[in-house]
């Protein structure tokens, strides 16, 4: 009787084939109990909603069935709400899986006619499937999307494609492109090409990235060149306090010839006056006086700025694979610290 319902290709072949598989089947996985009866609960619901129509429903409970308690039968069963659904591509592929499955040995008769079935429907559907060529121009790596979500790699485009026959809608995009959407039908057994050419976005970022970088390489290039503006300030603070620090020796070695100068001057002064000819020594003291005044304040300035430089830049991040170094400078009232961290 089994073979009977099962060969007359009715639905309710279903049903029994499952009693009998949940208590012979061979699964790849171990299942529990609960597994098992949820399986056969799933399959009654999916033959149910499969003998009123409802071929959404069968497809979503014969599927969830066949993932808890595989077999032959199931699959065949899932293929067929399928084909109900028009969706022959995936049909074809549940038939494919139970042409090439190995059945055990000792497997009921039920699986081998299911196979046997399986080779026969998918010979039948192969002729009826739809292919398109998607050929996309303008932009070197695009995002091609079908109207369902799926994402057409990259190897897909502009090659034969097995679609489902009826009306499609495909999405291309790429950085700097504008998004185009294109519709298209196609009928069984029917081959199309659809072409979709992108325009650059002027309101975009440039494609591709400058000079037609990939975004991967042009987005690298622009950490490169925050990480260059933050060396480059880093480079003029060591430079102003290179400044700060040459202005302040050489303030330091004027004041101190200066000085020098003063108490020459002093010994060979009284009361506040100096003879004739100490008025180029003079002259000297004063000169020596103000170079000194205007080295440290051009020293104070430069150092004064070189921190300033050096506290502001902000922190760039070690390579990969590489250490980092983070240095920092502590000014308070009482002491000069630099620390390191690596």
């Amino acid at each position: 009787m089994l073979s009977h319902l099962f060969r007359s290709r009715k639905p309710a072949w279903a049903l029994a084939a499952l009693s009998l598989l949940l208590a012979t089947a061979h699964p790849a996985h171990a299942q529990s109990a609960a597994d098992r009866t949820t399986a056969r609960a799933l399959a009654q619901e999916a033959q149910a909603a499969f003998d009123r129509g409802d071929f959404g429903t069968a497809e979503d409970r014969f599927a969830r069935a066949e993932a808890l308690v595989h077999a032959p039968t199931l699959l065949l069963a899932l293929a067929r709400a399928q084909m109900k659904l028009g969706k022959l591509v995936q049909a074809y592929e549940n038939y494919q899986r139970i042409v090439r499955e190995a059945i055990p040995e000792g497997s009921p008769d039920v699986f081998r006619d299911a196979q046997n079935l399986a080779q026969g429907e998918s010979d039948a559907v192969l002729p009826r499937l739809g292919w398109v060529t998607l050929v996309v121009r303008g932009a070197a790596d695009p995002r091609v999307v079908l109207e369902d979500g799926t994402i057409i790699p990259k190897p897909a485009l502009g090659v034969k494609r097995a679609v489902n026959p009826g009306d499609h809608q495909v999405t291309a995009s790429a950085p700097g492109f504008r998004t185009e959407k294109t519709d298209f039908r196609i009928g069984e057994g029917q081959a199309i090409a659809v072409t979709i050419s992108l325009e650059v976005d002027p309101n975009g970022p440039p494609p591709g990235g400058p000079s037609g970088l990939p975004p991967s390489i042009w987005q690298a290039a622009g950490d490169t060149r925050a990480d260059s503006s933050s060396s480059s300030q880093k480079t003029w603070g060591y430079v102003g306090l290179g400044v700060g620090a040459a202005g302040l020796l050489t303030g330091g070695v004027t004041g101190a010839l200066a000085m020098s100068r003063h108490s020459a001057l002093q010994a060979k002064c009284s009361g506040g006056q100096c003879p004739p000819d100490q008025k180029s020594a003079i002259a000297s003291y004063r000169s020596m006086g103000n170079l000194s005044t205007i080295a440290f304040t051009a020293g104070a300035v430069g150092a004064a700025a070189g921190l300033t430089l050096l506290l502001t830049t902000p922190e760039e991040s070690p390579a990969p694979g590489v250490a980092g170094v983070t240095l920092k400078l502590r000014v308070s009232a009482s002491q000069l610290s630099l620390e390191g961290f690596f």
